[in-house]
């Protein structure tokens, strides 16, 4: 027996002329059923629509993240400009601390400036050193005996940087003399 098979002539909805062969529910063909499992689905721009929505979306984390990694880089600015400030106090300190040989109670105070690095590294300490309290009076069970008194001075180093940021700290650090009761 012979198969005949007729070639008749369908139109789909939007007009286009489909052979009968052609309309199958699994076919591409068919503008009514999807190529996966056959079931009725309809389109129409919807996946235009959300690839749109989903790329608007990445557009606004990713601008989050632009303006989150460019604040964090401000603040690692700002902190690098104050540590550098901090370190030029203390070495302001520590070489004022190491030029001293002997402090004067009655001077009222004294200052130096020192300056670390150069270009848009530099860094400056400015030190001052004053006298607190010259009393003389000595601790009793110090081991000092009544000819020796006690002086007290407050060193303070003021550290700037020379960056935009403009970093400054400020330390300060107490010193005790003890020296012959005559000697001032």
């Amino acid at each position: 027996m012979k198969k005949v098979m007729h070639n008749t002539i369908h139109r789909s909805r939007y007009g286009h002329r489909l052979a009968a062969t052609a309309l199958s529910r699994n076919s591409n063909l068919n503008p009514d059923y999807h190529s996966i499992g056959g079931l009725p689905c309809r389109q129409d721009g919807v996946a235009l629509i959300v690839s749109l929505v989903i790329l608007m979306i990445l557009t606004i984390l990713g601008m989050a993240s632009m303006g989150t990694s460019s604040m964090e880089l401000k603040m690692s600015g700002n902190a690098q400009t104050t540590t550098q400030a901090l370190e030029a106090a203390e070495s302001g300190l520590a070489q004022m601390f190491n030029a001293l040989t002997s402090l004067d109670p009655n001077q009222p105070q004294t200052s130096q400036t020192y300056t670390y690095g150069s270009g848009a590294t530099t860094m400056k300490a400015v030190v001052s050193i004053k006298s607190i309290d010259s009393s003389g009076k000595n601790v009793a069970g110090s081991g000092m005996g009544l000819d020796f008194q006690t002086n007290y001075f407050d060193q303070a180093s003021v550290g700037t940087t020379a960056t935009a940021l403009g970093g400054r700290s400020t330390v300060h650090q107490g010193l005790n003399q003890m020296s012959s009761a005559s000697q001032y």
